[in-house]
């Protein structure tokens, strides 16, 4: 019932740009379009969507906003991943009138259990900080290990899905 939609977005890898469905800042709107009308079919009770990689496509004001308003019209909410520091995610959920949802840490990008126990404690301060953190993981083995070895870590916040907040 939860989770989100990860969306391979251009970035400058060429290796991540190769991956199937990839939207590029060239694409043309109807591309575009396409490919979010694909992801409803695929996902008809999502509600979430972040990018995949993305730091090019993220840092284009132009097709973001454009994918935006399309996520947007498919009753989807745009997560940025935050996969680069000249995203333009915040200025365009401003355009739209939305609060700007963004992830605070990643906590695989290393896939091992401590690495993810790292991350888990930069969230868990951040949290305590702020009233609340999001933490974007994969259903990596390391990360389902790492999570369900945590409790102890977890036990002064309170865990709960992106849509429990938004």
């Amino acid at each position: 019932r939860h989770f989100m939609v990860h969306l391979p977005m251009q970035s400058g890898s060429a290796k991540f740009n190769r991956m199937r469905g990839t939207l590029m800042v060239h694409d043309s709107v109807s591309k575009m379009k396409r490919r979010v009308k694909q992801i409803r079919k695929l996902f008809p009770n999502a509600k979430f969507i972040n990018n995949h990689t993305g730091s090019v496509f993220t840092s284009n004001y132009r097709s973001l906003k454009l994918v935006y308003g399309m996520l947007k019209d498919e009753g989807l909410r745009f997560v940025d991943s935050k996969t680069s520091s000249k995203t333009k995610g915040r200025r365009v959920a401003r355009a739209y009138g939305d609060r700007y949802i963004v992830r605070d840490v990643f906590l695989d990008n290393t896939q091992t259990q401590s690495y993810v126990k790292r991350q888990l404690k930069k969230a868990i301060k951040i949290a305590k900080k702020r009233g609340y953190a999001i933490a974007i993981g994969h259903p990596y083995r390391a990360t389902i290990k790492a999570l369900k070895s945590s409790k102890k870590l977890l036990r002064d916040v309170e865990v709960v899905y992106i849509d429990e907040l938004y």
